[in-house]
């Protein structure tokens, strides 16, 4: 029995499991394919290695630590304009930036939507794995359509809070395998100021572990802060 779990992206490939199991698996596709193993992390194996752009650390008296790649920041922020005197915001988003823009609601020129498209395609990459900025990703890719003067004052804070926290590592200490999943949820009644609609925010942890995070719009227009709540905890 081959007890083994693969992630695929493209042409790459992921495995987890007993060694005996991933060589056999890697006999099977070497047999099929032109293959190179790139690392092997883990008791016994090695210390770290890159896939698609994240980074996986073994620390074999603490446990593993995942951190998101840093390969496509530098593009967004040197096609924004940004250089060394760029400063840096402490918050990825902020409900300030619409008041401070009288023409928040223009619509970019058609050069102007082309560069935000591209920048906020990298960062909606990037950002994957920073739970941080979900709600502001999710923010800025509404703005795909037709992006606004507003939509592209977002996608530079988001930017420049980037500058400032470049990295972000998620911690997988070792720990016994706890018998339940904890999770919370929030909603954001009315966050739009042009919709009405609500956000809803989702955290599942397995012990001291995060393996999964959301933020969504409701496509219902909430009434209340209750009812906000409510469809936000019916997405556990």
């Amino acid at each position: 029995v081959w007890d083994v779990e693969i992630l695929v992206h493209g042409d790459d490939f992921w495995g987890e499991g007993e060694p005996e199991s991933m060589n056999l698996v890697g006999g099977l596709l070497g047999a099929n394919f032109m293959i190179r193993e790139v690392c092997r992390i883990g008791h016994g194996a090695g210390s770290g290695g890159d896939f698609i752009g994240r980074s996986v650390r073994n620390y074999e008296d603490k446990g593993f630590e995942y951190e998101a790649g840093q390969k496509y920041l530098p593009k967004p922020c040197k096609v924004l304009g940004f250089d060394e005197k760029t400063k840096p915001a402490p918050t990825p988003i902020t409900k300030d930036t619409a008041k401070s823009l009288p023409n928040a609601l223009d619509k970019l020129t058609m050069e102007e939507a082309g560069i935000f498209r591209k920048r906020a395609g990298l960062i909606l990459y990037f950002c994957l794995d920073r739970v941080e900025m979900n709600f502001t990703v999710k923010v800025i890719m509404q703005g795909m359509k037709n992006p606004t003067v507003l939509d592209m004052a977002r996608l530079k804070r988001g930017c420049r809070f980037l500058l400032k926290y470049p990295r972000m590592s998620w911690k997988y200490p070792w720990q016994n395998l706890p018998g339940w999943i904890v999770g919370t949820a929030d909603g954001d009644w009315a966050g739009c100021e042009v919709t009405r609609k609500s956000t809803s925010s989702i955290h599942e942890e397995i012990g001291l572990h995060l393996i999964s995070s959301i933020s969504s719009t409701q496509q219902v227009i909430a009434l209340s802060s209750g009812e906000s709540e409510w469809y936000a905890l019916l997405l556990l």
